[in-house]
């Protein structure tokens, strides 16, 4: 005999049901990856996060992983060539994946980091953009402070 099933979602619950027999199964949360913009000084400034399925729905703290993509680079590049995201998703971290600025650089566009100091000086500040990252992700994913981590290609 054919089985037609409708779905129909109740919260994480997903019920089938047809003529001759009706249950219901949990559907587990999915991974989630968010763009967030913030205004640094007047520039806004973006990075993503990825959110995994495994830790985002608990009120434990866990650990993030900020990691800064190297010059000329760009945070998708970063996401891929450094399967971060497959290791949060075992292990129950955050991942962010800051976009660094674009400029002109010796004649081409490229993307690069101001570290206080060094690099390009043109009023990017991405020691308050790193600091409000942390702030920003504490705040919003229940991150623990304490267990912060930064990472990068140069």
């Amino acid at each position: 005999s054919k089985i037609t099933k409708t779905s129909k979602h109740y919260g994480s619950k997903r019920v089938y049901s047809s003529s001759s027999l009706s249950y219901s199964m949990s559907v587990p949360p999915e991974d989630t990856t968010h763009v967030i913009t913030i205004d640094i000084g007047q520039v806004p400034r973006t990075f993503t996060v990825f959110d995994p399925a495994s830790s985002s729905n608990t009120n434990k703290k866990r650990p993030v992983i900020i990691a800064f993509h190297g010059l000329g680079g760009d945070s998708a590049g970063m996401r891929q060539s450094t399967q971060f995201d497959r290791v949060a998703k075992e292990r129950g971290w955050l991942v962010v994946y800051p976009q660094g600025e674009i400029d002109s650089l010796v004649g081409i566009t490229s993307t690069y980091w101001n570290g206080q100091g060094c690099c390009l000086q043109d009023g990017a500040d991405d020691i308050s953009f790193t600091k409000s990252i942390i702030d920003y992700t504490v705040a919003n994913f229940q991150v623990d402070e304490d267990k912060v981590f930064i990472t990068g290609f140069s």
